[in-house]
C-alpha cells in the first residue's frame, strides 16, 4: 500500500499547522463535508497528532462509507500500530470499494491468516474467483483447500481452472498435491508431470518420482 504519509502533503512547521487546522476546521462549519473532515485529519496525522487524525477519518467513513481515501489511511494506521481487527473492517471495505486492486485483497489476506480467521479467508478468496484477479484467488482458494484438508473442494476448483488455463504450473502443481493427499495416484502423476512440463522444479520431480514408485508398489501388490 502507499505510505500514508504520502496522502497527508500537509507538513511545515506550527504555524502552517495552525494555518491549515484553522483553515479545514473554517471549511468544514460552511460545507459540513467528509472530505474537509478528511483533510483536517490529514492535517492532524501530519503533525503528529494521530489519535485525532482517527477519530475525524472514522467520522469521514461513518458519513460517507465509500470515502475511499479515508478507509486507506485508517488501514495505514491501524496496521502501523497492529490493531489487526481495525485494519479488516478498512480492508473488508476497500476489497468492495476497489475489487480491482489486489493490493488490497492481499494485504486483507495476509491478516486474516494471521488471525487464522479461516472462513473469512474463504470467503475473501471466493469473492474473487469470477474476477480479474481469477488466478490469484483459486490457488490461494486451493491452497487454503489443501491446508484444512479439503483437497476434494480445491480440486473442483483446480480442474475447470486448469482447462481454461492449461499453461499454468504452478495450478498443476496444486492440483498433483490434492490428488496425492487423496491417495489418487495417477491422476496424481498426470497433473505432476504437467507442471514439470510447464516448468522444471526439483521438488516436483521428486513427487513424481515417489508416485511411479507407489503406483509400482501398487501394481506388485495387485
Amino acid at each position: 500500500m502507499k505510505k500514508l504519509e504520502q496522502r497527508s502533503p500537509h507538513k511545515g512547521s506550527k504555524v502552517t499547522y495552525y494555518i491549515l487546522s484553522f483553515f479545514w476546521r473554517s471549511v468544514y462549519f460552511w460545507r459540513r463535508d467528509t472530505n474537509s473532515l478528511y483533510h483536517l485529519g490529514n492535517v492532524y496525522f501530519a503533525h503528529g497528532h494521530l489519535f485525532k487524525a482517527t477519530q475525524l477519518w472514522n467520522k469521514v467513513v461513518l458519513k460517507d462509507p465509500s470515502h475511499s481515501k479515508a478507509w486507506h489511511n485508517l488501514v495505514q494506521a491501524a496496521v502501523s500500530k497492529e490493531e489487526w481487527m481495525q485494519a479488516t473492517t478498512g480492508l473488508s471495505a476497500l476489497c468492495r470499494l476497489h475489487p480491482d486492486h489486489l493490493e488490497y485483497a492481499t494485504l486483507y489476506s495476509q491478516i486474516l491468516k494471521k488471525q487464522n480467521r479461516t472462513n473469512d479467508l474463504e470467503q475473501l478468496y471466493l469473492n474473487y474467483v469470477d474476477s480479474v484477479h481469477k488466478k490469484w484467488a483459486i490457488t490461494e482458494l486451493a491452497l487454503l483447500y489443501i491446508r484444512t484438508k479439503k483437497e476434494q473442494e480445491a480440486c473442483l476448483w483446480l480442474t475447470p481452472y486448469l482447462k481454461e488455463h492449461p499453461q499454468d504450473a504452478y495450478g498443476w502443481r496444486l492440483l498433483g498435491i490434492s490428488y496425492m493427499k487423496l491417495k489418487k495416484y495417477p491422476k496424481a502423476l498426470e497433473a505432476l508431470q504437467e507442471s514439470y512440463r510447464l516448468y522444471a522444479d526439483t521438488e516436483v520431480k521428486s513427487w513424481i518420482v515417489k508416485m511411479n514408485r507407489r503406483l509400482e508398489q501398487l501394481k506388485n501388490t495387485n
